[in-house]
């Protein structure tokens, strides 16, 4: 594997890593150790600050954690009496967490050394996209091609069973070749199936949500050919088994679950905009799956209940003051109960969250400050959206993203400008017409034709060629648009579950729809370490 591909699984290795680390040593865990709760939280920001910030301002820290020194089994104890192991991992100017990793048991003493950055390529910009431009383009088109396909019998088996949806769990917006290869044999496959049904068998599905999947689907049993999602979705593996199945089952069991997945969508809809005028927000987003065994609807519901028999309380505090943010609701209970970065204007919250917990974040925080912050983002994100268009015009190309997260987008501002100052000169000697172009960390070209760019990439002798080109005094440099007023200071470790379907949250421009991007979102939160069989639902209201 290259070393852009080596840097990308490396990336997320460290936010499973760091996740970890701070599940171990979250305050929440220690709450009849309070010398445990002071020292932990104080570490927390350290290393938060040292995480947050680039690379190369980084500086060196020494963080003091206390930890259980007890068995696995008894980690989620909370014995006054325990002993606790104090822990000192030291953190380098300029370096990586790998040490931390180490002093937590996480990586051998050879991990770590393999946690060193790949060197920096020095390729010179124009001639990398002079010799990948063409099989980008090429690979784009043979996307395109399967994926438009796919789409294609999706809606054809949507009309031939009158069904409300046929989907793919999410694979349909994979960015790999080989991925929607598979996705086009599986519906080939259950079209067939469909096709060997009988008249009456193909009656029960009228008005059925239906997701395929194949058999190397996380989250589906293999010795069942069909379950059933809260949301009332059919999932189906695609095997030979499903004929049979499908002639056997009965209509009412699947008219009944689709009633009940419009009640629990309803009722969320319903919940979240009573919970939006009560906190006074922009919006409350719901973060849950929907897929077969979930429960997070429910727990949404009992929590929202529980909050708003506190109605009169967060009013009359809150004095009915508008907070331009948005809160996000989720069930991840390896995350602390509130969690807010200073550069998103998003306030995490999970479904276990006191009323008077929330509340007292609230009167605590600096609402100056809180909605400062999420002017400032709101105004970065304009700000590089914006440059990502005037690029996007000034190459002609088709989509113009950057996947870096929201402390970089003064990367991504100063990437833009630089190809904004260069663009004549580049656009002379290399066609970007109708590509799709990703300010990214490395280069690198993506199964649907992206073309990463990384945003400190060289350009050769490009400057000493363009100051030969113009007239003696002259210039075509020109500032195209300020950095961003306020330094970003916060990292906002990524990927949430079901990201692409809430652009809101997402720091990827609104040039291109996110589902262009395939797995590769910068998202507000940390994935969780097992696989998701299709994507989480989210409603902005």
């Amino acid at each position: 594997e290259g070393s852009s591909g080596k840097q990308r699984t490396m990336a997320m290795d460290a936010k499973r890593l760091l996740r970890l680390v701070v599940r171990e040593v979250h305050p929440d865990r220690y709450t009849k150790h309070p010398e445990a709760v002071e020292t932990n939280a104080e570490a927390l920001k350290e290393l938060n600050a040292y995480v947050d910030a680039p690379r190369e301002a980084r500086r060196r820290i020494k963080l003091e954690f206390l930890v259980r020194g007890g068995k696995e089994d008894d980690v989620d104890a909370d014995d006054s009496n325990e002993e606790l192991v104090r822990l000192n991992p030291v953190l380098e100017e300029k370096g990586t967490l790998a040490p931390l990793f180490r002093t937590f048991g996480l990586l051998s003493e050879e991990e770590v050394w393999a946690w060193e950055e790949a060197p920096r390529d020095d390729r010179d910009l124009v001639n990398w996209l002079k010799e990948i431009v063409e099989d980008a383009t090429e690979a784009a088109a043979k996307h395109d091609r399967l994926r438009g396909e796919s789409r294609r019998l999706c809606r054809l088996m949507e009309r031939e069973l009158d069904l409300e949806e046929l989907s793919l769990g999410g694979a349909e917006f994979s960015s790999r070749a080989d991925t929607q290869r598979k996705n086009l044999e599986l519906l080939s496959r259950f079209q067939d199936i469909a096709r060997h049904l009988s008249a009456e068998a193909r009656t029960r599905f009228r008005g059925v949500k239906v997701c395929l999947c194949g058999p190397e689907t996380n989250g589906l049993r293999k010795d069942e050919s069909c379950m059933i999602g809260s949301d009332g979705t059919l999932f189906l593996l695609v095997c030979d088994e499903l004929c049979s199945y499908l002639e056997g089952i009965e209509g009412r069991r699947l008219l009944l679950a689709s009633r009940m997945g419009n009640y629990w969508r309803e009722r969320v809809e319903h919940l979240s905009q009573e919970m939006r005028t009560m906190l006074s927000v922009d919006s409350v987003v719901v973060d849950h799956s929907w897929e077969p065994g979930a429960t997070g609807p429910q727990k949404f519901s009992l929590w929202a209940r529980r909050m708003l028999g506190y109605k009169e309380n967060f009013e009359s505090q809150l004095s009915g003051r508008h907070i331009p943010i948005t809160v996000l609701v989720h069930d991840d209970f390896c995350s602390p109960l509130i969690d807010h970065a200073t550069s998103s204007n998003v306030i995490q919250v999970r479904s276990d969250c006191a009323p008077q917990r929330l509340l007292e974040f609230l009167l605590t925080t600096s609402m100056e400050e809180l909605i400062q912050a999420a002017s400032d983002v709101q105004h970065e994100r304009k700000n590089m959206e914006l440059l990502l268009d005037q690029v996007r015009d000034a190459f002609k190309a088709k989509y113009v993203v950057s996947v870096l997260s929201n402390t970089e987008c003064g990367r991504v501002v100063s990437a833009c400008n630089r190809l904004l100052e260069h663009s004549e000169l580049i656009h002379q000697q290399v066609d970007l017409s109708g590509t799709s172009l990703c300010i990214d960390d490395s280069y690198d070209a993506w199964d649907n034709g992206f073309i990463s760019i990384p945003y400190n990439f060289q350009t050769g002798d490009l400057q000493v060629r363009l100051r030969k080109l113009l007239p003696p005094g002259k210039s075509r440099t020109k500032d195209v648009c300020a950095p961003a007023p306020r330094a970003l200071v916060q990292h906002i470790v990524t990927a949430r579950k079901g990201a692409r379907h809430f652009p809101k949250i997402s720091c990827i421009c609104k040039t291109a729809h996110p589902q262009h991007l395939g797995w590769r979102q910068v998202r507000s939160r940390v994935p969780s370490p097992r696989a998701k069989m299709v994507p989480a639902t989210r409603m902005v209201l």
